[in-house]
């Protein structure tokens, strides 16, 4: 099976799910909106990053938004799964690393790859790039590292870049967190996914800024 068909296997088994399920009480606990359309029907609210997605539901009909904006295949599993799984607790405000999520160590590897090695890339040579991108998405935290970017992925879902400068002795270097809480909200898998969307959503906004002298 492809990647792609297990993303199309993931999404078809939550919207089974929540068909089985009171989606207003599962918005309530996720801290989305659910609204009533003029036409019939719900729609389920999902700020994510930097954009809004719209989750249709029409009696056994749930599906995203059909416009240029819709969620890729991997985002609205992740979605999908928040919505079915968040809790409603508080933050901790502990951050953890992927390592130590569960099963994180034996996926660490990819993950590094895939979202901790471009973050320094991208912004070892200028952290203070995140300050321009905090002015789109996110907000500025203290942290020991050079720079730290609180991004806000889905309501319950706060990820955090960190970013040490690269000089004469070290190379650049990152990491990504979470708070403690984060598997209360997510299965692995979609805890990584949400760690590079993080990422790759900051770089591609840095790509097109001017380089601090």
């Amino acid at each position: 099976m492809s990647r792609e068909d297990d993303y199309r296997a993931a999404r078809a088994l939550a919207i089974e799910e929540l068909k089985g399920c009171d989606i207003k009480q599962h918005c309530v606990t996720a801290k989305l909106e659910m609204k009533n359309k003029s036409t019939g029907g719900q729609q389920v609210i999902f700020p994510y990053i930097n954009r809004r997605h719209v989750l249709n539901i029409d009696g056994e009909t749930i599906a995203f938004e059909e416009d240029a904006g819709r969620p890729t295949l991997p985002e609205q599993v992740l979605m999908l799964h928040y919505l079915l799984k968040a809790k409603a607790i508080p933050f901790s405000g502990e951050l953890i690393t992927f390592r130590e999520v569960p099963s994180g160590a034996f996926y660490y590897q990819a993950f590094f790859k895939r979202a901790i090695a471009p973050l320094a890339k991208g912004f070892g040579s200028h952290p203070s790039l995140l300050d321009q991108v905090a002015d789109l998405i996110g907000k500025i935290v203290p942290s020991p590292a050079d720079r730290t970017l609180k991004i806000l992925v889905l309501p319950r879902i706060p990820v955090i870049l960190s970013v040490w400068k690269e000089d004469e002795e070290f190379p650049a270097q990152g990491n990504v967190y979470f708070d403690t809480t984060i598997s209360s909200h997510l299965p692995t898998e979609d805890i990584a996914y949400a760690g590079s969307a993080a990422v790759y959503t900051a770089l591609g906004i840095a790509r097109g800024m001017d380089r601090p002298k």
